[in-house]
């Protein structure tokens, strides 16, 4: 398990305070986690920590994902994850199923779930290939929004040269519609 804290001025809140189970001694690649942490969608969310992202902060697309959509960042929930490297295949998957409610919420401000998936592998040296998706208020409706997300992700690494490729999209259009709308000098 972690556990770390976020305290600022007027509050302490968990971002991540979890427990994880590998149930099968004899195969280490399974595992299960329950509590606070970070979903499984989008490669520079899920996989890069921020000590180690390639530009100096995470992209405006991220942070659109993360406040408008609750696509990505971290939450209450259970997941499983398989790293099936352990078996000579070069393929991770983690789903899981969240509250919904984002970071910090105290309470579950609504019936519907969240259920968060991504899968990655490595058809090539050096070529990693991810996919994310999201589908949200599974379950009963509650006037809450409902949404499906995806991402898709490629990386290509050799001799200290890397290009990075990470597109989203989906179909919550009261959710951006809402967004701002980013300045353009005419």
């Amino acid at each position: 398990g972690r556990v770390q804290i976020n305290a600022v001025p007027d509050k302490v809140e968990a971002l991540e305070l979890y427990f994880q189970w590998k149930p099968f001694l004899t195969a280490p690649a399974y595992a299960f986690q329950v509590g606070a942490f970070k979903k499984p969608f989008g490669y520079q969310e899920f996989v890069l920590s921020s000590s180690n992202l390639n530009l100096i902060d995470r992209t405006r697309t991220n942070s659109f994902m993360e406040k408008n959509l609750e696509a990505t960042a971290y939450d209450v929930g259970v997941m499983g994850s398989a790293d099936l490297r352990e078996y000579g295949i070069p393929v991770t998957i983690h789903a899981g199923v969240f509250n919904g409610a984002g970071k910090g919420m105290k309470s579950d401000s609504n019936s519907g779930k969240q259920v968060v998936a991504r899968v990655e592998g490595v058809p090539l040296t050096g070529l990693t290939l991810g996919g994310s998706g999201v589908v949200d208020r599974v379950g009963p409706k509650d006037g809450a929004e409902s949404y499906m997300v995806w991402g898709g992700d490629a990386r290509f690494e050799k001799s200290g040269f890397l290009v990075a490729v990470e597109a989203m999209g989906g179909d919550n259009y009261e959710g951006m519609m809402s967004a701002p709308v980013a300045d353009v000098p005419s």
